[in-house]
């Protein structure tokens, strides 16, 4: 899997398979991918590969370490300096509820503004050659 199909998996999960055109809903895009981008990385835990095992049937197996967020396994390797490590400091201290409500809502605005843009078209009458 490449790394472009992966951020398009984040993309359409999060802002849908609508077309959105003018400056209004391109904020409200920018907006909503921080928000994404923010819960991504400081609340979502993820596991890193640690290595290779061996299972019973003697296959390699890869092993994982514990589930941390990406901002955790920064502060692990001890290599910030002081200036970045106060700013992520300030950071972790973010509510999960507040980011997926701020979410939910720009959701629901690109929604009802891509639903207004759809408006219902007369049905497609063929002529009649005479």
């Amino acid at each position: 899997m490449h790394v472009e199909q992966r951020n398009r998996d984040w993309v359409r999960r999060h802002v849908f398979r609508f077309r959105y055109e003018g400056p209004g809903k391109m904020a409200l895009q920018n907006e909503l991918w921080e928000l994404v981008n923010l819960r991504k990385n400081h609340l979502l835990p993820m596991v890193k590969a640690s290595g290779y095992g061996a299972a019973r049937s003697g296959r390699r197996k890869r092993t994982y370490d514990k589930p941390r967020t990406a901002d955790q396994h920064i502060v692990d390797l001890e290599a910030m300096d002081p200036e970045h490590a106060e700013a992520l400091a300030d950071v972790q201290g973010l509510n999960p509820t507040v980011f997926t409500r701020r979410i939910n809502a720009n959701q629901n605005q690109l929604i009802n503004r891509a639903k207004m843009r759809a408006s219902p078209r007369m049905p497609y009458l063929p002529c009649r050659a005479n």
